[in-house]
């Protein structure tokens, strides 16, 4: 097995083998506070390197997305290669202690940061030509602007490429690859919270409409999701083999689309398309949350009391949601003849757990951030880390989904 081992050890070498800094910029908007806060100060937080497998996922997530570039390239004339330009979104944080904070931190290096009052950042717009217009900033890595004239600090997120579409004008495309999974949860106005979160921050941050090419990793399939304020509820559009297009509206049922004719249907099998369009509404929701996020990972003192824990475990009973009393068959909606106390609880809760797989389940923070609750490892097919329920509660320790995680 020569090939595979020294594969193996050559990405186990590999310079990008690190773990992040834990700057909230860019895809990180959406990322679990203490995790951020503790990769920001690394010397008492130990964080486990991403493994090889992990870094073969990268790069050829990375492979896909530019090449779904170039081919947006020959597509489309009116293209714009950015490569990771930086833009910025103003974040505004009160004067006093905050504020200082942040200053201190750029001031000492602790935080990659500029001071500049009155920051002019990039941006784009349509020309009186009908063509794509830039102002870029120098090419200095700014990172963080404070700017107190503004009130805030501006916070830097990348932009790949920009177009004239020639439906919501002047657009940012985000190329992405999906697993099977995530690709349908897009195609389906569901993205994930993450890349909601970077979204929002393109969005703020270019003043451009967001259109999401995603491509799905398994089949092959390609989507268009344009996250617009023209609408105000989901619509799908499926091309067929044979070029022929089917519009569809997303019902709040998992998996049901109406047709045109209201019919609702279970969604298209494979083989029966090949190309979407979606249009779904900007989710303009997480803006306080993102904002509360930054404020908290750039002012982090890195003291174990200010950790802000997004996600934990949930010790209520699937079987009974946690009434202690079962009234349906396990994992489905079928009725029992007749209710019954619940056998896999007490008084409806569960009495160990595991931690969410996502995103606890592949954080590199997950054994320091809940030692005190003494997770447990499992690793089978599937690996799991393993919480009792005395255990966190003794733990003294706190967690808070953000609003609207999915």
């Amino acid at each position: 097995m020569r090939l595979v081992n020294k594969i193996r050890a050559l990405y186990e070498n590999d310079p990008e083998r690190k773990v992040s800094t834990g700057l909230p910029t860019g895809s990180r908007l959406g990322t679990c506070a203490a995790q951020l806060q503790m990769l920001r100060y690394r010397d008492r937080y130990p964080a486990e390197l991403p493994r090889a497998r992990m870094l073969m996922t990268w790069h050829q997530g990375r492979r896909i997305e530019a090449w779904l570039g170039e081919k947006l390239r020959q597509c489309w004339p009116g293209l714009v290669g950015l490569e990771q330009e930086p833009f910025w979104f103003l974040v505004e944080v009160e004067a006093g202690r905050d504020m200082d904070t942040i200053r201190d931190k750029i001031l000492g290096r602790t935080l990659w940061g500029t001071l500049e009052d009155g920051f002019q950042p990039p941006r784009i717009a349509l020309g009186d030509d009908g063509r794509v217009k830039m102002r870029l900033a120098s090419r200095k890595k700014l990172g963080f602007v404070l700017d107190r004239k503004a009130g805030g600090v501006w916070v830097p997120t990348y932009v790949d490429y920009v177009l004239l579409h020639d439906e919501f004008g002047l657009s940012v495309v985000e190329c992405k690859s999906m697993s099977n999974y995530s690709f349908r949860r897009a195609i389906l106005g569901e993205l994930d919270y993450g890349k909601r979160a970077q979204m929002l921050g393109i969005r703020r941050a270019t003043g451009a409409s967001v259109i999401g090419f995603f491509y799905r990793n398994e089949t092959g399939h390609t989507a268009e999701v344009a996250y617009t304020g023209t609408t105000d509820r989901v619509k799908v559009v499926l091309t067929k083999p044979n070029g022929s297009q089917e519009v569809y509206h997303v019902t709040p049922e998992k998996d049901r689309l109406l047709t045109a004719t209201g019919e609702a249907v279970h969604f298209p099998a494979d083989v029966l398309w090949e190309t979407a369009q979606t249009w779904t509404p900007l989710d303009e929701s997480l803006w306080n949350e993102v904002r509360a996020r930054l404020i908290r990972v750039l002012t982090f003192d890195g003291d174990p009391a200010h950790l802000y824990r997004e996600h934990g475990p949930d010790f209520t009973c699937p079987t009974c949601q946690g009434t202690g009393i079962q009234s349906l068959r396990k994992g489905s909606s079928t009725p029992l003849k007749a209710p019954k106390p619940c056998e896999d609880c007490v008084g409806g809760f569960l009495e160990e757990t595991t931690l969410p797989n996502f995103p606890c389940g592949y954080c590199p923070c997950t054994a320091t951030c809940w030692s005190s609750a003494s997770p447990r490892l499992e690793v089978t097919d599937k690996p799991a880390w393993y919480v009792t329920r005395a255990d966190f509660e003794n733990s003294g320790l706190t967690f808070r989904n953000p609003e609207g995680w999915t």
